[in-house]
């Protein structure tokens, strides 16, 4: 699964428990953690993923690698957020991050600060796949 956004002016990745990826266009000095603007996200294909998952980030010729375990209680939402810790409130789209804004070297930090960069955040499933049961209570919603 692929995700593309763009740079934009305010990126700092400079947060040490976080990576985000937003569909805001916009975006202030204070989001320490985003690393993408203006992301259209594929919700139905981001529902489907789960377990370990490979992660890459990619912006020009800088490249950062890194694993994750998606967060089976996340909501697809206008934000995707990979969390260093084991905290999985449900905007965190995977937990257990190897990789967070403040792992990237300063060039790389420089290119995400071009709102003419193209920055693409590739998950794939690394781990055994396994089964997804739905349980549907008779009466509930």
């Amino acid at each position: 699964m692929k995700i593309h956004a763009r740079g934009h002016g305010h990126v700092r990745a400079t947060h040490a428990k976080t990576l985000e990826f937003t569909g805001e266009r916009e975006i202030t000095p204070r989001a320490t953690c985003v690393v993408g603007v203006g992301a259209a996200f594929d919700q139905e294909g981001l529902a489907l993923l789960r377990g370990p998952v490979a992660v890459r980030l990619a912006a020009g010729p800088h490249v950062a690698t890194g694993t994750a375990v998606v967060n089976p209680h996340h909501e697809v939402t206008d934000r995707l957020v990979l969390r260093r810790s084991d905290h999985a409130s449900p905007v965190t789209f995977a937990f257990r991050s190897t990789l967070v804004a403040s792992d990237l070297d300063p060039d790389f930090v420089a290119a995400l600060g071009d709102p003419a960069t193209e920055v693409t955040l590739t998950l794939t499933e690394s781990g055994p796949r396994r089964p997804l049961v739905l349980v549907h209570r008779r009466g509930l919603p």
